[in-house]
């Protein structure tokens, strides 16, 4: 791997993204909710930021491949596990986060075995990374919102995700099957 491809514009903005996952922790765990909010917001512009800019002026690399979903699934996991703290509720969710990113990591590596690779996420796992942004930056921002709007809240995220796990088991199955 070359110093280029280790320093393209795309993959420092994933490095920002990880910085960005310990700021959001910090200032979450202080108490400092619309700024850790904001951390989410910027690391969210960031992801399309560093994807658009890779497809567009073909910085596409391998360790971009790899180091981009980590950069999203580790602030996902930041907001979860501090939502957990806040929302007992949110124990659910946790759950289906851990099993799904789990069943993906296990079907790409029995995927490369094979010689199969998915190519990028897909449509639903990008709606669902969406819904799963606006609606924690919402539960994390606006501190004191009416209990039966968190619920919903997390009952629509939880939906998404699932909706999300079953289309990539389908999508994983066909692509393992062949």
């Amino acid at each position: 791997m070359s110093k280029k491809e280790i320093f393209s514009i795309p993959n420092i903005l994933c490095y920002i993204r990880f910085l960005l996952v310990f700021a959001f922790s910090y200032l979450y765990w202080k108490g400092e909710y619309e700024w850790g909010a904001a951390m989410i917001v910027l690391g969210g512009i960031t992801d399309c930021l560093d994807g658009q800019i890779a497809r567009r002026c073909d910085m596409i690399t391998e360790l971009g491949k790899i180091i981009d979903p980590l950069a999203d699934k580790a602030m996902q996991l930041a907001i979860v596990i501090a939502l957990c703290s806040r929302y007992s509720q949110m124990i659910g969710l946790f759950i289906l986060f851990i099993i799904k990113e789990a069943f993906q990591g296990i079907c790409c590596m029995i995927g490369l075995k094979k010689g199969r690779r998915l190519n990028g996420a897909k449509w639903y796992g990008k709606v669902a990374t969406a819904v799963f942004y606006v609606v924690t930056v919402i539960l994390i921002a606006c501190y004191e919102l009416p209990l039966w709007l968190i619920h919903a809240c997390m009952l629509v995220t939880f939906i998404v995700f699932a909706n999300a796990f079953m289309l990539y088991a389908v999508t994983f199955y066909r692509l393992l099957k062949h």
